[in-house]
């Protein structure tokens, strides 16, 4: 949602000069759609993070609460990480792509190899293509970042795992 949102609280006249909206993200094969998650769910989790009502009970919260419904010209930049094999549906990961595209913002779609969870598999495919994938978007968006590694962010020096980068 932060990449899709904005300041909404505009009560306290110190912090409405602020804006909430990021500069950049990155979606981890999330649910980008609450209205049509594409899996039954065996928990509550959903229900109770949008207070305790199912989606028939209360579609209007559920809409609200899908970052997909909230995607206009001003989303920050998002790269979406999603292997075609995991939980969440991956046409959730195209829908969010298209709505960025048509809204004419900037987005980058990626589906490495592997399930649910493939960008902890440190010795798999999936995993390096989405670390390097990230720190790629991270240096473009931010150049000027200090890296981890000393220097700035893009510098060619490269961590061969991203706990090296990732503070």
């Amino acid at each position: 949602m932060l990449a899709v949102t904005d300041t909404r609280d505009n009560s306290e006249a110190v912090l409405a000069k602020y804006s909430s909206r990021v500069n950049a993200a990155i979606d981890y094969f999330g649910p980008l759609d609450l209205t049509d998650l594409g899996i039954p769910l065996n928990n509550d989790i959903v229900k109770n993070f949008l207070g305790g009502k199912t989606k028939e009970e209360a579609p209007e919260v559920y809409k609200e609460a899908s970052p997909i419904n909230h995607v206009t010209k001003d989303a920050a930049p998002l790269l979406i990480l999603h292997s075609k094999g995991d939980t969440i549906p991956f046409w959730h990961a195209q829908k969010m792509a298209e709505a960025y595209k048509q809204a004419g913002a900037e987005v980058t779609l990626l589906s490495p190899p592997g399930g649910h969870g493939f960008h902890w598999q440190r010795d798999q495919e999936g995993a390096k293509q989405a670390w390097q994938a990230v720190l790629e978007f991270l240096q473009r968006r931010f150049p000027d970042a200090p890296s981890a590694t000393g220097g700035k962010a893009g510098a060619t020096s490269k961590p061969d795992w991203p706990g090296q980068f990732i503070r």
